[in-house]
């Protein structure tokens, strides 16, 4: 014990680690509880874990303080362990202490910060755009929409809408102005949303709304399976195993904190009130 406050870092003098998490851990939800009358030990039991968690040398761990989070000697400490995969994913443990009065409240909480979540996101752009255009197509294919389409078109340009409609559909482009009609490809449902937005809005925003949303529901609940060939293929951790290392280093923080309170303090689990979140 001599050695190890031989060797203290001053607290402030430690890193600050920033993080921005862009993945949800379920599995680890924030733990906080009270230490009692520990509140005078604010600092001693903060610079003993920082220095056993650096003692135990783990291979890219990183322990600072974090930066968002105040600093006040005997009153808080924020620090941020936080430890990477590949350098691609990371996750960042917190333990905040403070002073409480005569006690120490402590709480525990894990970031995570990931590649997996870009690839996630363009999967499921990439898929949507892939099913909605697979989708819309078999619609357009099946249903008389481009003939409805057309006629709404008719019915708004053309003095016969009937005849208009026949027309622009046979590549016949009557002349609004009473000329004679030009030959032409038949018109197009680009070409009308071009010339109309609104009028190809009113008509068309249904049946693409309606199957953009069974689309991005399917996608939504296959996307999990689905991307595990990806991260194989890439040689990344799937998403499952990314939360497994994730909850793993959360609960190895915490364990290394109880080792700390019990050893160097002789604090117990008697001493320790849980406080529910």
């Amino acid at each position: 014990m001599q050695s190890m406050i031989d060797n203290q870092i001053p607290l402030d003098a430690l890193e600050r680690i920033r993080f921005t998490p862009n993945w949800g851990l379920k599995e680890a939800p924030a733990k906080q509880f009270l230490i009692m009358n520990a509140g005078y030990l604010l600092e001693q039991i903060t610079q003993f874990f920082v220095q056993e968690l650096r003692a135990q040398q783990v291979d890219k761990l990183r322990v600072g303080l974090a930066r968002e989070m105040s600093q006040q000697k005997d009153q808080a400490r924020g620090l941020r362990i936080q430890i990477s995969e590949d350098e691609l994913h990371f996750v960042a443990a917190d333990v905040v202490l403070r002073a409480q009065g005569r006690d120490l409240f402590v709480r525990h909480n894990v970031q995570a910060r990931t590649w997996l979540s870009y690839l996630r996101y363009i999967a499921f752009a990439a898929l949507t755009v892939l099913f909605w255009s697979l989708a819309y197509t078999v619609f357009l294919n099946v249903t008389d929409t481009y003939h409805s389409l057309v006629q709404a078109y008719a019915d708004k340009y053309c003095e016969d809408p009937k005849v208009g409609a026949e027309m622009l559909m046979t590549g016949l482009r009557p002349d609004l102005e009473g000329g004679d009609a030009e030959t032409q490809e038949p018109i197009t449902m680009i070409e009308i949303a071009r010339i109309d937005p609104k009028l190809f809005i009113f008509n068309m925003g249904g049946p693409p709304s309606l199957i953009a949303l069974g689309v991005g529901a399917l996608v939504y609940f296959c996307m999990r399976p689905l991307l595990h060939p990806l991260c194989r293929f890439m040689r990344w951790p799937t998403p499952e195993d990314y939360n497994n290392f994730a909850t793993g280093h959360y609960a190895w923080v915490d364990g290394m904190l109880s080792y700390v309170l019990l050893q160097y303090f002789g604090i117990g689990q008697d001493q320790i009130q849980p406080i529910n979140s």
